[in-house]
């Protein structure tokens, strides 16, 4: 990585755009801290944290939920929203009644295996984990991935509503017309660098668009329902 510089406002919902191979998981595993930044800064509310352990970056209140889910498939998903949050579950606002008050199709499938949920059921079941471990700043990687039209129109409108609560965003997505609609600022990530940035309706407008640089990537039809 090199060139980035970005930032992420309280409460703010900021996406971060990008092609494939051009740097989006290395930045997460940066920001993350499972890989070690060479140079440069990291702070959080303020803070340096670049030396922080993972684990010490989530009690901070920096949580990830990364592109492959990582849920525990043998457990149900009461049990994945439980173990996976472990004690900050009861530690906020984002407890176990609020998750399912916010994904009602986890409500209904509580008592189910993690491995048999549909591919928008688990990207729902993998944001309710993070959140209950009561996240300030969420870094989302490609929530929309391998999922149909329509359910990636109620993750999108689901993230809006966790933003609405408080709850700064950095959406890296590549569905770059469904990630724009709901940020107010936008990065595009290119060969490790920034390359672009400002508004969302700038970025909509910009040639970088119009040229295709950016793609129009919109879902894979994993699944119909």
């Amino acid at each position: 990585m090199r060139s980035v510089d970005l930032e992420v406002g309280q409460g703010e919902l900021v996406c971060l755009l990008g092609s494939n191979g051009a740097g989006k998981t290395t930045l997460t595993e940066g920001l993350l801290g499972t890989i070690p930044a060479r140079a440069g800064k990291l702070e959080f509310d303020g803070r340096p944290i670049a030396g922080l352990r993972p684990w010490h970056r989530v009690r901070a209140g920096l949580v990830l939920v990364p592109q492959e889910r990582s849920l525990f498939v043998g457990m149900t998903v009461e049990e994945n929203l439980l173990v996976g949050a472990g004690p900050r579950a009861k530690a906020g606002p984002f407890d176990l009644a609020a998750m399912y008050d916010l994904f009602p199709r986890l409500k209904d499938r509580a008592g189910q295996l993690a491995g048999t949920l549909s591919g928008g059921e688990r990207s729902m079941l993998a944001i309710a984990r993070g959140l209950m471990l009561q996240p300030r700043t969420l870094v989302l990687d490609e929530p929309s991935l391998g999922l149909a039209p329509v359910i990636v129109q109620v993750i999108m409108k689901t993230i809006g509503e966790i933003n609405a609560a408080g709850v700064g965003v950095l959406l890296i997505e590549q569905n770059v017309h469904q990630a724009l609609a709901l940020a107010s600022r936008g990065y595009v990530l290119e060969g490790g660098k920034i390359v672009a940035a400002g508004t969302a309706e700038s970025l909509l407008a910009s040639s970088l668009l119009e040229s295709g640089y950016l793609g129009t990537t919109t879902s894979t039809r994993e699944e119909a329902r």
